[in-house]
């Protein structure tokens, strides 16, 4: 395994330890049995007074550019769908996790898939972990090194954390208790989340930078791991049975700010009904709102409307997939119940509650985009590309491509841009270089657009897409990036 060189590091490890008992949700504190002479010198050398060595070896270094043993993680109501890519970062190559929704970072690292037979010698795991933010500011930040062990997946989660600028990046070690450990053939993984970014409100979304990931044994030796696998999902690593066909996707939605709050059964919290809510609250809004619950249920309530206090239940008057966490309110079921015009007669709180305790990860009001589900969907490889203005990049249109371009396909684009437009682009068409619109089918501030095989048809000519040559490509008015592109079918 090679050796990387990281003299920029002067960080204490900050240590992780697995307790042997307690309920395996609770966060575990850093602890290590030490005698009473070593504990006297451990009071007198402070974890920032330690010095990493300028060369250490590890197991994962990126150096060799895969990182498909990584995938983002989007159950939980709180996760972004982030972007992970390969950048140089501190001297070198590293992991950046980079936030596309401002929310939580989730990433699953597939250690059953790195480590094979040898992931049931793991006793500890290290890793260098970076902050940066794009104005150039740093800010502390601090998240959880969750693992998935054994048989049954137990989950066990460790703080970790950059708190000042001189130790960042800064290495976070994971000790694992000897009882638990991880065991061969059971599709064991470690999730790394971002969760408390102390610089969010002033300075954007911090971006993560993960890199030198050490898995040692009981006797601290190195274990090698093969960079070359795929993450292979355990189970509850992916919703593969959602349903959305009752769910929309929102366009131009706006984050009611404040909105992220718990409480127990039967009691609400919320915030001032404002006049920027009443006006965005008109004919085909929806409230979107994502959460947990133990029994599952959510409501919406408003304090001050013409018919009074008033819960919006989760009836008829109310979409909802709890596999997702979200429920979804509709204006005209919200104006139905409350009585008025029209929404300037809502008053007081918009608040949420429920019969169990609960907690709100977000309130959106947004629009119908018009997106729709989508199953059996085949990823175009070499479509994460990028561009300035009026630029197009893409991939050559293979005969697998236009396999998958059949009446009922659905071309899927997750991008961003800086006016939230995206077009697709068939350079070699019956028509010639055709340019295609999203007919308005794209969620808000871009991330996602669709393009039906019957529009791209008809925009290209042709009889079917045995007629489309030259590149697929993407294009849009502002800089631009693609992350994925994918072809599929609607689910309804």
């Amino acid at each position: 395994m090679k050796r990387k060189l990281l003299a920029c590091l002067c960080a204490g490890a900050m240590i992780l330890s697995m307790a042997a008992c307690g309920n395996s949700d609770d966060l575990e504190p850093a602890s290590v049995e030490l005698s009473q002479a070593e504990s006297t010198a451990a009071e007198e050398s402070k974890p920032e007074d330690v010095v990493q060595p300028e060369t250490v070896e590890v197991s994962v270094d990126f150096e060799d550019g895969n990182y498909d043993f990584a995938k983002v993680y989007l159950v939980p109501g709180n996760a972004d769908a982030s972007q992970l890519s390969l950048v140089d970062y501190n001297g070198s190559k590293a992991l950046q996790i980079k936030s596309t929704q401002g929310k939580v970072p989730y990433v699953g690292i597939d250690v059953s898939g790195l480590l094979g037979d040898n992931v049931s010698r793991l006793a500890a795991i290290e890793m260098t972990m970076g902050i940066a933010y794009e104005d150039g500011s740093f800010n502390s930040a601090s998240g959880e090194v969750i693992t998935w062990r054994g048989e049954e997946l137990e989950e066990k989660k460790y703080d970790w954390s950059v708190y000042r600028e001189d130790q960042n990046p800064k290495v976070a070690v994971v000790e694992l208790d000897s009882k638990k450990l991880f065991t061969a053939g059971n599709d064991n993984i470690m999730i790394i989340n971002l969760k408390t970014d102390n610089g969010l409100a002033d300075h954007g979304s911090a971006t993560l930078y993960i890199d030198d990931i050490r898995f040692l044994d009981v006797s601290g030796n190195l274990i090698t791991a093969d960079t070359t696998v795929a993450f292979n999902a355990p189970a509850g690593f992916e919703n593969t049975d959602v349903d959305m066909t009752n769910l929309a996707y929102l366009k131009d939605a706006v984050s009611l700010e404040g909105f992220a709050m718990s409480a127990d059964a039967w009691s609400q919290a919320g915030i001032d009904i404002t006049e920027d809510i009443q006006n965005l609250l008109v004919p085909g809004a929806i409230v979107e709102i994502e959460y947990a619950s133990e029994s599952g249920d959510i409501w919406m309530v408003i304090t001050g409307a013409e018919n009074g206090w008033i819960r919006v239940n989760d009836g008829d008057s109310s979409v909802k997939n709890l596999t997702r966490n979200v429920a979804q309110i509709f204006y005209e079921d919200i104006m139905a119940l409350c009585g008025g015009s029209d929404s300037s007669a809502l008053t007081g709180q918009i608040q949420c509650e429920s019969d169990t305790p609960w907690e709100v990860f977000s309130v959106k009001i947004g629009q119908d985009s018009g997106l729709m589900e989508l199953k059996n969907t085949t990823k175009l490889e070499g479509f994460e590309v990028s561009g300035d203005a009026w630029s197009q990049a893409g991939v050559d249109i293979t005969e697998d491509i236009r396999n998958l371009l059949v009446p009922g396909a659905i071309v899927e684009v997750e991008y961003t841009s800086e006016s939230g437009d995206m077009w697709l682009v068939v350079t070699g068409a019956e028509n010639g270089w055709i340019r295609i619109s999203d007919s308005g089918r794209s969620t808000q501030n871009g991330k996602i657009a669709q393009f039906t095989y019957e529009e791209i048809m008809e925009a290209c000519g042709g009889a079917d897409a045995t007629t489309l040559t030259g590149q697929i490509q993407c294009e849009s008015d502002t800089a631009w990036e693609v992350y994925r592109v994918g072809i599929g079918t609607a689910t309804k």
